[in-house]
C-alpha cells in the first residue's frame, strides 16, 4: 500500500487499461490533495480518471480529506470498488461526461464528523453505469439509495 498526501492530485489515471489500482485489504490512501477547486486541471482529487480505462479496477482505497476523492472524467469502463470516502470538502465522488461503462459499488461513506460534502455529484447529461452505495451505521437502505441519485 502505497499514501499519495499533500498534492495537487494524488493519481491520475489517462486512458489506464487492465489497471489494478489497490485491492481489497490492501488499498492506498489518499489524502489532503488539495487545490483550487475551480482549476478544473488541478482540481484536488485523490484519484482522477479519464479517458478509456477498460478493465481498470480501483479497490480498496482510503480517500480522506481532498477536494474530491475519486472523479470520472469522461472515463470509461472503470471499475470504482470498496473504497471508503471520508471528509473530501467537495465531494466523494464526481462524474463527469461520458463515463458509460464505469460503475461504483460496495463502496462507503462516512457518517457525522467523518461525512464528506457530498457522497455523489453527477454532473447533467453525464453518462455512468450503475451507482450502488454501501449502508453505513445508522442509515437505512433507502436512505443509502437516495444518497447515491
Amino acid at each position: 500500500a502505497n499514501t499519495f498526501a499533500g498534492g495537487l492530485r494524488g493519481a491520475l489515471l489517462d486512458r489506464a487499461r487492465n489497471l489494478a489500482f489497490g485491492q481489497i485489504g490492501q488499498g492506498n490512501v489518499l489524502s489532503g490533495n488539495r487545490a483550487a477547486p475551480t482549476n478544473r486541471n488541478f482540481a484536488g482529487t485523490g484519484i482522477r480518471a479519464q479517458g478509456d480505462c477498460a478493465g481498470t479496477v480501483v479497490a480498496g482505497n482510503v480517500f480522506t480529506q481532498n477536494n474530491y476523492g475519486f472523479a470520472f472524467i469522461s472515463a470509461r469502463d472503470l471499475s470504482l470498488t470498496g473504497n471508503s470516502f471520508t471528509r473530501n470538502s467537495i465531494a466523494g465522488i464526481y462524474i463527469e461526461g461520458d463515463s458509460r461503462g464505469s460503475s461504483q459499488v460496495a463502496s462507503t461513506f462516512g457518517r457525522g464528523a467523518e461525512r464528506n460534502k457530498k457522497d455523489i455529484v453527477r454532473v447533467t447529461r453525464s453518462t455512468f453505469g450503475p451507482v450502488a452505495v454501501s449502508v453505513a451505521a445508522g442509515q437505512t437502505g433507502t436512505q443509502a439509495k437516495k444518497k447515491s441519485k
